[in-house]
């Protein structure tokens, strides 16, 4: 054999021991490595949202639950029973792209038939979201709404088909409601179909919460409000007034016995269900948030400020601080009190006499009196600029 044999034999050795040593590293070394990799091409994880609790009045009648619905997402490309499609759907023409939802809240007779077309299509998918309802919804600004989470929330946790409550009470109780996601593992085949899936974690819903709120109570209080645009108009039509669309207010009732908020009406309002349906009415959201009347307000808790009812809470810390005595006086700015006061004077300030036919205004002080009637305007007083009345603050034993 001669030299140039053996050369073409060491060549050919060399080749197969790179070729060993290659899959020695790939089978043995990196093992770990790939067979992840390669698990990853047909297993992965998926998340299973949870249902957020149910808001029930006082005596059990649901006012917000959760409802299952499916929409039908087209991916692109081909599809073989278009014909079928079209007809089922009532479309004339499929996207020339995709992803696009082909319809949304599906039919409960109609899924069966979808979910049999989809399994033979690979570019059609049935997909499942929780929606929220509202069977028996009370005033919108205080029961509140919800919506997908914004970037912020989704770096908090939240899943981006995941629903949170936006405002009043399904914002207030989001820690109550949102329930906690579960987690599967799905197989899939090489068109990203799903064959098997085993559950991980299995999903909690969110707790139920009741309100002290007594939904016939509650009802009469948003028809009286209702029903007092009426009364509203004619005033303003004998006083020379456009009429009013809507009444601007609110009634709360309480328990006096515990303080428990029977009712919450607040007008105007708006109906809850708007924002849980899927598309959106982009118009009458838009139309919603720029109304002049604000509907969106909860004007049982927002709309006004406290006025002179807080004078009670800024004086309650006098007696604990030893800030009165019977000697105290407290200085106070007058208040003017016009018993007369015609239309041609304008506005009459401090120290204006009668000259015009207007009466000096009489000043009014505060009394303290002693025993559990607390602080009051007593308007019999008449005092000059500059008066200062005396607290009289009650004996203590």
């Amino acid at each position: 054999m001669n030299g140039r044999v053996w050369i073409l034999l060491g060549f050919f050795y060399a080749l197969l021991l790179v070729f060993v040593g290659r899959l020695w590293q790939l089978q043995v070394l990196q093992y770990e490595q790939y067979a992840t990799k390669s698990q990853g091409n047909y297993l992965r994880t998926e998340t299973i949202l949870a249902p957020r609790g149910r808001i029930l009045d006082r005596n059990g009648q649901v006012i917000a639950t959760n409802r299952l619905a499916v929409d039908l997402l087209y991916l692109g490309g081909e599809v073989h029973l278009k014909e079928r499609l079209l007809a089922l759907t009532g479309l004339k023409e499929l996207p020339k792209t995709g992803p696009v939802e082909l319809m949304t809240n599906i039919p409960e007779a109609l899924v069966p038939t979808l979910a049999e077309l989809s399994a033979v299509e690979p570019n059609l998918k049935l997909l499942e979201r929780i929606e929220r309802v509202y069977p028996n919804p009370i005033s919108g600004p205080v029961i509140g709404y919800t919506a997908l989470p914004n970037q912020a929330q989704l770096e908090e946790g939240y899943a981006p088909e995941e629903l949170v409550g936006v405002a009043g009470l399904e914002a207030a109780l989001e820690g109550h409601l949102k329930g906690i996601k579960g987690v599967v593992l799905v197989e899939v085949n090489a068109r990203g179909q799903r064959v098997r899936f085993q559950e991980l974690r299995e999903p909690q819903s969110g707790s139920d919460v009741y309100l002290t709120i007594d939904l016939p109570l509650q009802r009469a209080a948003e028809r009286a409000l209702e029903e007092a645009v009426a009364d509203i108009n004619r005033i303003r039509q004998r006083n020379g007034l456009p009429p009013a669309r809507q009444a601007k207010g609110a009634i709360v009732a309480l328990d006096p016995r515990n303080g428990e908020v029977l009712a919450m009406a607040t007008s105007p309002s708006f109906d809850p269900n708007l924002f849980g349906r899927r598309p959106r009415p982009s118009d009458k959201i838009r139309a919603l948030f720029s109304d002049p009347d604000r509907p969106t307000l909860n004007r049982a808790v927002n709309a006004y400020p406290p006025g002179s009812t807080y004078k009670l809470v800024k004086l309650e810390p006098g007696p604990g601080k030893r800030l009165r005595n019977p000697q105290h006086h407290l200085p106070l700015q007058p208040l003017h009190r016009l018993r007369r006061y015609p239309a041609q004077l304008g506005p009459l300030r401090h120290g204006d006499d009668d000259r015009q036919g207007g009466h000096r205004p009489k000043l009014q002080h505060l009394v303290l009196p002693d025993g559990p009637a607390g602080p009051h305007w007593d308007g019999g007083q008449t005092a000059q600029a500059g008066h200062r009345a005396r607290a009289r603050a009650p004996h203590r034993s």
